[in-house]
């Protein structure tokens, strides 16, 4: 005589029934650890591309949405961004953690969150998000590697690399496929032209202590406080020419040309420091025009920038490091 305990394991013991004899702590912990072999395959197909991209510190970034239609749950990714923050609703496609994230219709849910349905039992979205769109992630991941090999056989040099990843990320907006962003990258990135539209290998400085404003900027990403000199030059019209060294009379950057648009009214220039002063702990601007006028030695913050500045703004000078 079979004993009334064991009837449902001999009678259930293959295919979808076998759930139902599972206890909640198994097929949680059978959730769990599908989930971490899953993500982890994301994360593997992520670290094998775009490395171009995570060397010059971009981020790309979407949001995971769901919504429900007469087949059950549509997933998919929508606003893709290179210049979107993380948050909890959103998650970097260059480095997947879903720690934390939600996933979102009508209303958000964690996405690595058990939960239960009588029809299949224990699943996180994830199972269903990452199965649903597994082959788009292999066809984009395998996209960005095309892509980099392709830019690395134009050879360009590091500088226009950095220039153009910089053009890419100031110029992007949100996209609602991989294939609409995969078309805006491939437009930005193998288009000839640099920066500028038109550029220009040198232009004559002139006014060069006029206050001017910065073109574009970007917050100070502060790294360290150091000591170095500076040796100023004489303040008469020169040629100023890519690869010079420079400094800026609005705010005290120093670093390298990098392009002069055609009309030789701006210049793109490889940002490596700003001059500052320490006092009682707190890092202070100093006066205008500080490294141009004066030079000698000076407290600076480490950065590695690109910034837009007037020509008016700038001037030689020689930054011993």
């Amino acid at each position: 005589m079979i004993k009334k305990q064991n009837a449902c394991l001999l009678f259930f013991c293959s295919g979808f029934f076998l759930q139902s004899c599972q206890s909640p702590q198994q097929t949680s912990l059978q959730s769990g650890v599908a989930y971490n072999y899953s993500l982890q395959q994301w994360q593997s197909m992520a670290q094998s591309a775009a490395i171009i991209y995570r060397n010059a510190g971009l981020t790309l970034t979407a949001e995971l949405k769901f919504k429900d239609d007469q087949w059950g749950k549509k997933y998919y990714f929508d606003k893709i961004s290179l210049t979107a923050p993380l948050d909890e609703y959103r998650v970097d496609l260059l480095n997947p953690d879903l720690t934390n994230k939600f996933i979102c219709s009508w209303r958000c849910e964690r996405i690595d969150e058990p939960r239960y349905d009588k029809l299949i039992g224990y699943y996180t979205h994830f199972a269903f998000f990452y199965q649903a769109l597994k082959p788009e992630l292999l066809s984009f991941y395998s996209n960005l590697i095309e892509t980099e090999d392709n830019l690395i056989n134009l050879e360009f040099s590091n500088d226009q690399l950095m220039i153009k990843l910089h053009k890419l990320q100031e110029n992007s907006t949100s996209f609602a496929t991989f294939s609409d962003f995969e078309e805006f990258v491939a437009n930005q990135l193998f288009k000839p032209s640099g920066y500028f539209e038109a550029s220009t290998q040198s232009t004559v400085l002139t006014n060069n202590n006029s206050a001017s404003n910065v073109i574009t900027s970007s917050e100070v990403v502060e790294v360290s406080t150091l000591n170095s000199a500076l040796t100023p030059t004489a303040q008469t019209p020169i040629t100023v020419k890519v690869n010079d060294l420079i400094c800026t009379y609005q705010e005290n950057y120093f670093g390298k040309v990098l392009e002069i648009d055609a009309d030789g009214s701006k210049a793109l220039i490889g940002v490596k420091g700003q001059a500052k002063r320490e006092q009682e702990g707190a890092i202070l601007d100093l006066t205008a025009g500080y490294l141009i006028d004066q030079g000698g030695h000076f407290e600076y913050v480490e950065m590695d920038e690109m910034k837009v500045f007037s020509i008016v703004d700038i001037a030689h000078c020689d930054v011993i490091k």
